[in-house]
C-alpha cells in the first residue's frame, strides 16, 4: 500500500461532518453514522471513528464497534487480576463495522489501499478477529477484491439479510408507476378509496410525539412477529426504540404510518442512506385491520418521497435470513412471499457480499471464529 494513505482517528470528531461523509456520500449507511455508534457505546461497545485518505482526499470512512474479548471474565477474577488491564488483551479485541466501510471513491487501486488501511487499523487495535458487512454486491467491483485484501467469509453472519431488492426511482410519477405490476397498484387504489392516510415521523417531529410513534411502531413489530415467527429475536423496546430515536434525530431515518380510519395499520422504518433509502422495519397491525391493504399505499408513498428527496433507489430490504441465506428461486424459500410482494414494486434483486472477517493473528482469530460457530449452532 503506498505510503501516502493516512489513517485519521475521527472519533472526536463532530457528528455533522462525520456524518457527511459517512451517511450521505453516495455509499452512505445509516449504521455508519456517528448516532449508531454512540448508542452502542451503553452497551458495551466502543465506538472508534476512522478516515482514510491520501493526498487527493478521503478514500473509505468507517465507524467501528469495540470490544475487549476477556473484559466481562477479567473483571470476576480476584484480587490484582480483576483490576488488570494486560489480561484482556492477550486476548484482543473484536472489531465490528456495521454495514461499513463506506467507499468514498472506488476505482480497484483506491479500494486496494482502503483495505490495506483496514488491516492496519485491525493490528494497530489488537484485534482478534476483525468483522464488517459492507452491502457490496457479491463478486463484482469492490466486492471482487476482498479475498487478494486477505478478508474472507465471516464464519457467521450478524445482519439478518444478505440481500437487497432494489426499487429504481423515477421523478416522473407515470414513470414510477410503470414498475409496479397490476395487482399492487390495484391495491394503492383501494387504500386511496378506502381513505388510508400515510403520515412520516422525522427529525423535525416533536419528541414526545416522536416517542409515542416508536413505542406503536414497537407494539406492531411485536405483533408482527408474534405471527411471522420472529418475536422471540427482538430486542427490548427501550434499547430497540433508543436505536431508532437516535436515528431520526440524527435525520438518518424517517419513521412512517399507513392510518385506517385514524388508527396506526401500518409502520415501515426507512434509513436514509447516500444513494439508497432503505427499508429496515416494517410492522402491520391487528390482523383485521388487514382487510385494506394499507401497506401498499404506505410503501407507494414512500417510493414518491425517496424519488422527490433525490434518492436514485428504494432499497426494500432482505428476502433470506440466518436460516435461509441467498436469494431466493422457488417457492421452497421460507420467505417466498416476501420476495413476490417486493417483487411486485419493480424491485430487483441483489446479492450482497456478507459478513467478511480479517484476522490480523491467525491462530487467535481461529479460536474466536470456533466459538463464535458454536454459539451460532
Amino acid at each position: 500500500m503506498s505510503s501516502t494513505v493516512r489513517i485519521v482517528d475521527a472519533t472526536d470528531e463532530e457528528q455533522g461532518g462525520w456524518d457527511a461523509l459517512a451517511v450521505r456520500a453516495p455509499r452512505g449507511e445509516a449504521f455508519q453514522g456517528h448516532a449508531w455508534g454512540e448508542l452502542k457505546r451503553g452497551t458495551g461497545w466502543t465506538p472508534r471513528r476512522y478516515r482514510i485518505e491520501d493526498a487527493g482526499g478521503p478514500l473509505a470512512v468507517i465507524s467501528i464497534q469495540e470490544r475487549e474479548l476477556l473484559a466481562p471474565l477479567a473483571r470476576r477474577l480476584p484480587g490484582p487480576l480483576g483490576g488488570s488491564k494486560a489480561l484482556p488483551l492477550l486476548a484482543g479485541r473484536m472489531l465490528y463495522a456495521p454495514l461499513g466501510p463506506v467507499l468514498l471513491r472506488e476505482d480497484p487501486a483506491a479500494v486496494r489501499q482502503s483495505l490495506g488501511a483496514l488491516r492496519r487499523i485491525a493490528r494497530s487495535r489488537r484485534a482478534a478477529l476483525f468483522v464488517m458487512d459492507p452491502t457490496w454486491e457479491a463478486g463484482l467491483g469492490p466486492a471482487a477484491l476482498l479475498a487478494d485484501a486477505g478478508f474472507r467469509p465471516a464464519a457467521r453472519s450478524i445482519q439478518v439479510a444478505t440481500t437487497g431488492m432494489l426499487v429504481p426511482l423515477e421523478a416522473d410519477e407515470a414513470a414510477q408507476r410503470k414498475h409496479l405490476n397490476e395487482n399492487a397498484w390495484r391495491n394503492v387504489n383501494r387504500c386511496r378509496k378506502a381513505g388510508v392516510q400515510v403520515v412520516r415521523l422525522d427529525v423535525a417531529t416533536p419528541p414526545m410525539e416522536l416517542d409515542a410513534g416508536l413505542e406503536v411502531a414497537y407494539e406492531m413489530l411485536a405483533e408482527t412477529g408474534r405471527r411471522r415467527g420472529f418475536g422471540e429475536h427482538l430486542r427490548p423496546a427501550e434499547y430497540h426504540n433508543a436505536g431508532m430515536r437516535g436515528l431520526i434525530r440524527s435525520g438518518a431515518a424517517s419513521l412512517w404510518f399507513a392510518l385506517r380510519e385514524g388508527r396506526e395499520a401500518a409502520h415501515t422504518l426507512v434509513h436514509h442512506c447516500g444513494r439508497r433509502a432503505v427499508l429496515f422495519q416494517a410492522g402491520e397491525g391487528a390482523v383485521e385491520q388487514k382487510r385494506v391493504p394499507a401497506n401498499f399505499l404506505l410503501q407507494w408513498e414512500i417510493i414518491r418521497w425517496a424519488a422527490g428527496a433525490g434518492f436514485t433507489y428504494y432499497d426494500m430490504g432482505g428476502v433470506d435470513n440466518h436460516e435461509a441465506p441467498g436469494l431466493p428461486t422457488d417457492e421452497s424459500h421460507p420467505v417466498w412471499s416476501l420476495f413476490r410482494f417486493k417483487s411486485q414494486w419493480g424491485a430487483q434483486p441483489v446479492q450482497f457480499c456478507g459478513a467478511q472477517e480479517y484476522a490480523p493473528w491467525p491462530l487467535l482469530g481461529a479460536s474466536v471464529r470456533a466459538v463464535w460457530r458454536r454459539r451460532s449452532a
